[in-house]
């Protein structure tokens, strides 16, 4: 938490805003007051995405609805919502308390009596959003808070129930709305067919996630946890989980949530059933955990203690060209590559290829991934700027330079679907403008009147991202390569080849084809491959004169058994 800056809106709808809780790639979430008092965690859609994409405000306004429409003592409840005002706006009624995550660094692993209370809450949680036909999607130990006598899940990834003409009564599909353009959700806690990239999801990958949330609680591990992120969902596509720390009590409870068909995991009813009535306790939290909401009841009040009818001096209106500033994003990675087994660095094996720049940076968006999760006080706000680690940290990352701000350049005509050679290198790039064939950069979306370069974590399957000024722009960009589609393919995609001197292609999965199971960027060599459980070939494709472009799919054989 820290104070508003120059640009921060004083005023937000009703609310009287009075610091700053968190931001992420998408906006930022404020501390704010309603004129009777009521503490409320406001989210701002950043002017960039208000500006140039209406689907941001259309996703804003559906997720309002659907808050509403799901009540229950164990959910954030949306208070109010403007999806039409110039930056567009989502209130959440205020939660003291840590995260999950937070709470577990200060305490250790918990007692069984305290998972149980915890997987009651979670499941009551559950059932409630389920009994909707929703899905939550991103059900983490950073999206739990733990008030001071019950857990709360936070900033649901709202779903829409899409019914198909094959679907049963019972075996409805589910789609969320983040399925076009986002992937939300922390890697260490997805299940098994969202790693792999479905977007078809149903309550079962909720369960999933809940009994990694309540293994890592009892055991303070996640019982996937490998070496890198990479690794960790490996292990939650490939092998069990990890439960010989669990207490039989609760691994009674716990196991069953893994089971690997999505059609015979319990529901959250039976949960609850199978746990019973937990004993009712004034302070179900170990002492670190009370300490922590009194810490910060204590900081919250600091910001809150004026009259809650003042406005503080500062902006009023809700001016996308004014609020957030329209500089880089800070804080950045470039050129990472990922090696399972590695250990070095704060991810375990999360490497910088080259310094690293805002100017232009790397940004893999793996299907089966994606997105540090920014969680604050009482809200959390999806943000896709880094690859998790298995904790769910975000790995380090370089200073940051300005953008370029050569006037006239290439970008400041180029539309979407335009294409560009990099006639310099990855440090110093000098972008010209190219046909589009093998071995360009094609721009995937461009946005004008900024250079954040986050607003990119929104865009689905980007590699790279660029901004310039005179004029202002931020554009995402994907790597064309001679080698094929394949080049682009993700953990979860399906290939086609011969050798690596022949096209390889991407492709839908069948028997014949070769599946995804790694991927790694930069200079790498077949070893990294052979370290990948069920590893039997791999595709290696060279940019010359750009190594941090080049890519290594290891790739097991569709209908094999393979190891």
């Amino acid at each position: 938490m820290w104070d508003l800056t120059p640009t921060d809106p004083r005023l937000v709808g009703p609310y009287r805003t009075r610091a700053v809780l968190g931001e992420g790639g998408m906006g930022r979430v404020l501390l704010a007051v309603a004129p009777d008092g009521e503490l409320a965690a406001v989210k701002l859609v950043h002017g960039a995405f208000a500006a140039n994409d209406q689907s941001f405000r259309q996703r804003l306004h559906r997720e309002a609805l659907a808050a509403r429409r799901v009540e229950s003592p164990h959910t954030a409840r949306v208070i109010n919502s403007d999806a039409n005002a110039g930056v567009p706006w989502l209130a959440y009624a205020f939660h003291h308390g840590p995260t999950l995550h937070q709470a577990l660094h200060a305490a250790g692993p918990f007692t069984e009596e305290t998972v149980l209370h915890l997987a009651a809450g979670l499941a009551t949680a559950l059932r409630d959003i389920h009994a909707q036909n929703f899905i939550h999607r991103d059900l983490s130990a950073s999206n739990i808070l733990l008030t001071a006598n019950k857990p709360v899940v936070i900033d649901f990834g709202i779903a829409r129930p899409t019914i198909h003409p094959d679907d049963t009564p019972h075996a409805t599909k589910i789609i969320t709305i983040t399925q076009t353009g986002i992937v939300i959700g922390n890697p260490a806690f997805m299940s098994p067919e969202q790693a792999m990239g479905n977007s078809q999801l149903t309550p079962a990958s909720d369960i999933f996630a809940l009994g990694t949330v309540l293994a890592m609680a009892a055991t303070g591990q996640n019982p996937f946890q490998g070496a890198t992120s990479e690794q960790t969902r490996l292990n939650i596509i490939t092998k069990e989980p990890d439960l010989t720390r669990v207490p039989p009590r609760l691994r009674h409870i716990i196991e069953p949530c893994f089971a690997r068909n999505p059609t015979h995991p319990p529901t959250a009813t039976n949960i609850l059933t199978t746990i019973g009535p937990p004993p009712p306790t004034p302070q179900p939290w170990p002492e670190p955990i009370n300490q922590l909401i009194n810490t910060q009841k204590a900081e919250i009040h600091k910001h809150t203690s004026i009259d809650p009818t003042t406005i503080l001096p500062g902006p009023q209106e809700l001016d996308p060209t004014k609020i957030f500033g329209s500089g880089p994003v800070h804080g950045t990675e470039f050129g990472t590559r990922t090696v399972p087994g590695a250990g070095s660095g704060p991810d375990g094996g999360s490497r910088s290829g080259i310094g690293s720049s805002t100017d232009w940076f790397r940004h893999r968006l793996v299907a089966a991934v994606v997105a540090a999760v920014v969680v604050v006080a009482g809200v959390m706000w999806a943000a896709t700027l880094f690859e998790r680690n298995g904790a769910g940290d975000t790995p380090e990352a370089g200073a940051s330079q300005k953008p370029s701000s050569e006037p006239g350049h290439v970008f400041a005509d180029a539309v979407q679907g335009d294409c560009f050679r990099n006639a310099g290198d990855m440090r110093n790039p000098d972008f010209r403008a190219a046909d589009c064939g093998g071995d360009v950069f094609e721009a995937v979306r461009l946005f004008k009147n900024t250079t954040d370069q986050s607003v990119c974590g929104y865009v689905d399957r980007i590699e790279w991202r660029y901004s310039a000024q005179n004029p202002d722009v931020a554009v995402c960009l994907v790597y064309r390569h001679s080698g094929g589609t394949a080049y682009n393919a993700d953990q979860g995609d399906c290939v086609r080849g011969e050798s690596d001197d022949t096209i390889w292609s991407l492709e839908e999965c069948r028997n014949g084809n070769f599946a995804v199971i790694a991927r790694f960027e930069g200079e790498s060599s077949t070893r990294n491959c052979e370290e990948v459980p069920g590893y039997q070939r791999d595709r290696y494709f060279t940019v010359a004169g750009m190594p941090d472009l080049n890519v290594r799919l290891c790739l097991k054989l569709n209908g094999s058994g393979g190891g």
